[in-house]
């Protein structure tokens, strides 16, 4: 009946590196859920919510392949970049599939379609991505360890996010 209170450093570091993982599997599921229903609302569509949440997926596995290639823990800020490039990949998929349908149904053709969305909305997309990832990349400059890691992880996969969708958007929808 004795009441045991545990402490120390090592215990510390275990229980917040359990936190985080649970955190970050939670997130990452949240955010998918609420994305899909999102994308399912705008486009009523399952073939649009099915191949914009594989390309989610594989940018989710890019962010954690960067922070491991780079030799970095996955801390409590970098945890949240998981469903940070979520969202900005849905974003950038909702762009780009909104223009798509509008210049199908003005003429019918899916290869003119999907050119003219990646002229038009490309160079849009890219200024949105490469403005977040400059503002992420101002992190690098503080020289807080944590922030510097955060800065780099974070506009390194928002552009990889937004070359993957620039890239697979079209080419699932040209079938």
């Amino acid at each position: 009946d004795i009441e045991v209170h545990y402490s120390g450093l090592p215990y510390i570091r275990t229980m917040t590196s359990e936190k985080i993982q649970r955190e970050l599997k939670l997130f990452i599921y949240l955010t998918l859920i609420i994305a899909s229903v999102i994308l399912l609302i705008f486009f009523r569509s399952f073939k649009a919510v099915f191949f914009t949440m594989i390309i989610v997926l594989m940018n989710v596995v890019w962010v954690l392949g960067v922070i491991t290639t780079l030799g970095y823990e996955i801390t409590i800020l970098t945890g949240i970049l998981p469903p940070l490039i979520i969202v900005i990949v849905v974003e950038n998929s909702i762009f780009l599939l909104n223009k798509y349908h509008n210049e199908y149904v003005a003429h019918g053709n899916k290869i003119k379609a999907l050119s003219r969305v990646v002229r038009r909305i490309g160079n849009a997309n890219f200024l949105t991505n490469a403005t977040t990832a400059a503002g992420f990349a101002a992190f690098i400059v503080t020289g807080n360890k944590i922030l510097v890691e955060f800065g780099i992880i974070a506009s390194i996969n928002i552009i990889l996010a937004y070359l993957l969708t620039l890239f697979l958007i079209p080419i699932f929808f040209s079938y």
